[in-house]
């Protein structure tokens, strides 16, 4: 992870909500091309990187207040590939964003020698309560139901 490109947050959104107890956002919102590069655990499942193809969910949770947008990206077997990108509606609440894959190899292929990436796409800020990765479907993983999907504007990734 790339510290320097984010800054912690805490208490962030509605008190009643589940999350933002505790969040990250750019350090920098005005630097369009921002990173915040994740390293998975090398002994996830039997190993890392991955030697065959597993159905994984990525869980994205952002606060989606204010306009613009962000990207995920991972280290797919055929090498960087980004999942999809997120355009912000406003809403001032807290969403969440699961996508399936199945092609992940996770050998630190991204940016930074990352897993998993998160990118600024537009110079305005982004705040993320978590990101995991987990064997299972969306509807299995997600606590509020995987509404973040609405707001996937570019869905590139494998369904």
């Amino acid at each position: 992870m790339q510290p320097e490109q984010t800054r912690g947050h805490w208490r962030v959104g509605n008190p009643s909500e589940l999350f933002g107890r505790f969040a990250r956002g750019w350090a920098n919102p005005a630097n369009a091309s921002a990173v915040l590069a994740l390293e998975l655990d090398r002994g996830l499942w039997g190993g890392l990187p991955l030697r065959s193809a597993l159905d994984l969910t990525v869980r994205l949770v952002f606060l989606d207040a204010g306009t613009g947008s962000f990207s995920i990206g991972y280290d797919a077997a055929a090498g960087p590939r980004m999942l999809a990108r997120i355009a912000k509606s406003g809403t001032g609440k807290w969403k969440e964003v699961c996508k399936s894959i199945s092609d992940a190899k996770f050998g630190g292929g991204g940016p930074g020698s990352s897993d998993l990436w998160l990118q600024n796409a537009d110079g305005t800020d982004d705040v993320f309560s978590s990101l995991e990765v987990a064997e299972g479907s969306p509807e299995s993983l997600a606590f509020s139901g995987c509404d973040g999907n609405a707001n996937i504007v570019d869905d590139v990734g494998v369904q």
